[in-house]
């Protein structure tokens, strides 16, 4: 098996402004859920044929929509670990994730086709000002811890 690791902060799945990180402090969860549904999207979408760009925006809002109903009572901002578990969303050996096959069925897309399109294995955390994954397929492995940190990018943007 091929072993690749790479470290990249994707850009597009930041969020656009400090004002987006201020929002995120407090308990809404709407960049990181969209950092997320984003994140998923953007694998979809490069997995060749399969999904057209209806079937992926109905599943983006039904994606989006199970992400906050799950969340909701399980966002601590104050102490983002708690809950965890409890947020990750998991593909193992192609099973997806009853998060991802709710949100299939509400979109009318063929779970199969999802577990095609999407990695063999993929762990996604969605947590307060935080959002990272390990993804890989049987040939290829990638470890990116976070691409999403609204603190680390306040801070940031903050000294420029």
């Amino acid at each position: 098996m091929l072993l690749m690791c790479v470290g990249v902060v994707p850009i597009s799945y930041m969020p656009k402004s400090q004002e987006d990180c201020l929002s995120t402090s407090t308990t809404t969860m709407k960049s990181e859920i969209d950092s997320a549904v984003n994140f998923l999207s953007t694998i979809l979408r490069s997995g060749g044929v399969g999904l057209s760009a209806d079937q992926l925006m109905s599943f983006r809002r039904c994606l989006e929509a199970t992400l906050v109903t799950r969340y909701r009572d399980h966002w601590f901002p104050d102490r983002p670990q708690r809950g965890s578990a409890y947020r990750c969303v998991r593909i193992v050996n192609r099973k997806l994730d009853c998060l991802l096959s709710s949100a299939a069925a509400a979109a009318g897309v063929p779970a199969p086709l999802l577990e095609r399109l999407l990695p063999t294995e993929l762990t996604l955390w969605v947590d307060p000002d935080e959002v990272g994954h390990h993804w890989c397929y049987l040939w290829f492995q990638l470890a990116i811890p976070l691409f999403y940190n609204c603190h680390r990018l306040c801070q940031i943007s903050s000294k420029v």
